[in-house]
């Protein structure tokens, strides 16, 4: 009855299910094994008795149907073309994960979920993800958050995956990972979480977010030797230390806020604190945004003149060919290189603007802009 991404709130697809079977009754039959368990039709029953109704109709699996039979069957059902509601992303993973359960392989569950395998495996990673970070925001009260408080973040978890492979270093790919999960959680879009790279905690999150300053996160000691060697592993980066630390103050901050049962006013500073951390976080994104488009106006202006060498070259070619076989326009080709001499000066003068000691190509431009106009 709730929506998957919060529960406490109805969903309206189970609101239109209801409408629906209130007006022309159940038409697709639920599943239920030999011995009465419903494996398959859980929001029709759950809508037909809010209509009062006593009775659902089922197909009856057969007693020989072992509990990997079953969920065969319900796999297959819920991703019918015509299945009437959803898997939500959460149960998507689970679903994937029972699956993998059961022994079977990775390529046969792809096809079942229609899928490329390096999606599946790709989904399994974000589930470990997930559940990694909610057994790191667990409380002193036994709070934590829960798999469906990550529902809405798909898109952003997928580019988190893809973002982690493609990084330099394991210690590079975990920093990121780290940021962006903070990100993630403080309810950021994907165009503002894919400014998080390696760079960006010590450049933009440590001067922005006082939290992050004050946090003083401990290289773990390490003791012996790599079983094997007689060399002690190297101990983690300090900057990934404090990152993980910031992490798990966001993590805790989250579980705290969603949490139920716990006094308002815990709940409340947990909010405040939240507040504040997002507040913070945004300032950093915002410089990191600032510098990423002065970057790439920076990248436009030198990829525009690669295109404008290009297209001078094929000039070269194209007048060779019109010289051979006696068609240059002469006139129009004048006029073209007037038009070019003219740009080439405008370019010069706003290259040349703030450059005490131009480098050697802006200099060259200055004097044949220079040189050449009359």
């Amino acid at each position: 009855m709730g929506n998957p991404a919060s529960p406490d709130e109805p969903d309206p697809e189970f609101a239109d299910l209801k409408a629906s079977l209130g007006s022309v009754s159940q038409q697709e039959p639920g599943l239920v094994t030999y011995a009465g368990i419903l494996v398959n039709g859980n929001t029709r029953a759950a809508a037909l008795r809010e209509l009062k109704q006593t009775s659902i109709r089922v197909g009856v699996l057969p007693e020989s149907f072992t509990w990997e039979d079953v969920a065969a069957v319900e796999l297959a059902l819920q991703l019918r073309p015509d299945k009437r509601r959803e898997y939500s992303y959460i149960n998507r993973l689970l679903a994937m994960e029972e699956q993998a359960s059961l022994g079977r392989a990775a390529e046969a569950i792809a096809r079942d979920f229609h899928m490329q395998e390096k999606t599946f495996h790709q989904e399994r990673w974000i589930l470990g993800v997930i559940r990694d970070m909610i057994e790191r925001s667990k409380t002193v009260d036994g709070v934590q958050l829960r798999l469906v408080d990550f529902e809405g973040h798909q898109e952003n978890l997928k580019e988190l995956h893809r973002t982690y492979r493609n990084a330099d270093s394991s210690d590079k790919a975990e920093q990121i990972k780290e940021n962006r999960i903070v990100a993630i959680l403080l309810d950021f879009a994907k165009t503002r979480t894919r400014l998080v790279d390696d760079k960006f905690q010590e450049k933009y999150l440590v001067p922005a977010v006082s939290a992050v300053q004050t946090i003083a996160a401990p290289v773990p000691a390490i003791s012996g030797n790599i079983p094997g060697l007689t060399i002690a592993p190297p101990p983690e980066p300090q900057t990934l230390a404090r990152a993980r630390a910031f992490t798990d103050l966001v993590l805790k901050a989250k579980a705290v806020e969603n949490a139920a049962g716990l006094p308002e006013t815990a709940i409340g500073a947990a909010r405040d604190q939240v507040t504040e951390l997002r507040k913070g976080l945004r300032r950093a994104l915002d410089a990191a945004e600032r510098d990423d488009r002065l970057r790439k106006s920076q990248q436009t202006a030198a990829e525009h003149l690669d295109d404008a060498c290009a297209a001078i070259n094929q000039t070269i070619s194209d007048l060779a060919k019109a010289r051979s076989t006696q068609s240059l326009d002469e006139d129009s080709f004048d006029d073209a290189v007037l038009r070019l001499r003219a740009s080439l000066a405008r370019l010069a003068q706003q290259a040349s603007r703030g450059l005490a000691e131009p480098g050697d190509g802006v200099a060259w431009l200055r004097s044949m802009a220079g040189g050449t106009s009359r």
